[in-house]
């Protein structure tokens, strides 16, 4: 399975940690419009590939946010 790094940390910092629910806290955000064609501002939020929004990635982040870690 792929792991992207950012994943990677959170499965060992929260989902493979110790007493997780005594030591872990997590924030979600939600960010709506994001303009993809600011290139510079919206992949600070967002994962880009060839100009264009990763459905891969977002479909992993979405998983990973409101599967693996709620």
């Amino acid at each position: 399975m792929l792991y992207l790094v950012t994943e990677q940390e959170v499965v060992r910092g929260i989902l493979n940690a110790k007493d997780v629910e005594d030591h872990t806290l997590a924030f979600f955000r939600h960010i709506e419009n994001i303009n993809v064609g600011l290139l510079r501002h919206s992949m600070k939020f967002i994962d880009i590939a060839a100009k264009q929004v990763d459905t891969e990635a977002q479909l992993m982040l979405s998983d990973l946010r409101d599967v693996r870690v709620s």
